[in-house]
């Protein structure tokens, strides 16, 4: 099951930017190229494109989404079934529960002793956070980067590492329901919720770490971006992949 940690990466903030006197980015074509370490151990090397209104992004189950911020729809890539669905983000979790059945019915379909644990858990969560920022700025893919960490005791310690020199606003309303569209354990989505109001109001992320220890899953989760490319997008990336078939509700 994995948990929804790509936050930092989708996160902006006009006014910070505006404050750091860099340009305005918003309306231009960035593609960020970034290496994942998901937690089964795979890894993967890909793109997450943002231009003309639109985002390509990776998901932490290693699929994608394609979201229209004018139109507010989305078009979820399922990349191991080649299927995928398309409509308006207000119904995207319903229907991501559906597409995931089988790993959302063994995490809701749980014992009342097992949901008083993940209460317990949640409760701890929030007594035990702490926020911290380091002293000392990293480069990473040619840009300056403050680093940041959130930390609920041995529950998670997520550190994240932020650009101010780029601004993405047109893509940070919607940031928080489309991170937790294959989020199904109650502390990920928790975990979720905080690092994207976290990331508000504080600039791009161009690298994460996150270290969980929650009822239903352990382990760690990283990316890294090594390369920002503000060249056009080709118009093919906007594009459903040839050969998948379309699911409906």
């Amino acid at each position: 099951m994995g948990l929804a940690l790509l936050a930092g990466l989708f996160s902006a903030s006009n006014g910070a930017a505006q404050a750091a006197g860099v340009d305005s980015t918003a309306k231009a074509d960035i593609t960020v190229h970034c290496r994942f370490h998901f937690m089964d151990g795979d890894t993967l090397t890909r793109p997450v494109y943002y231009g003309d209104g639109r985002a390509r992004m990776t998901m932490s189950d290693g699929n994608e989404i394609i979201y229209d911020v004018r139109s507010k729809d989305i078009i979820y890539l399922d990349h191991l079934k080649r299927r995928f669905w398309k409509g308006p983000l207000v119904r995207a979790n319903a229907i991501v529960d559906s597409l995931t059945q089988e790993r959302y019915q063994s995490v809701m379909n749980v014992s009342e002793e097992k949901r008083q644990e993940w209460v317990a858990s949640v409760n701890k969560f929030n007594d035990n956070l702490k926020t911290e920022s380091f002293d000392y700025v990293k480069k990473i893919a040619g840009k300056n980067c403050d680093g940041h960490r959130i930390s609920a005791g041995k529950m998670m310690v997520h550190t994240r590492w932020i650009t101010r020199e780029i601004q993405l606003t047109d893509y940070v309303k919607d940031l928080e329901g489309i991170l937790l569209l294959p989020t199904v354990d109650p502390m990920g989505r928790s975990i979720v919720r905080l690092i994207t109001k976290a990331d508000k109001g504080l600039g791009l992320t161009l690298a994460a770490t996150t270290e969980v220890n929650t009822p239903t899953q352990k382990g760690k989760f990283s990316w890294e971006a090594y390369w920002i490319d503000t060249r056009p997008i080709a118009a093919s990336v906007w594009d459903i992949p040839e050969g998948y078939q379309e699911v409906k509700f």
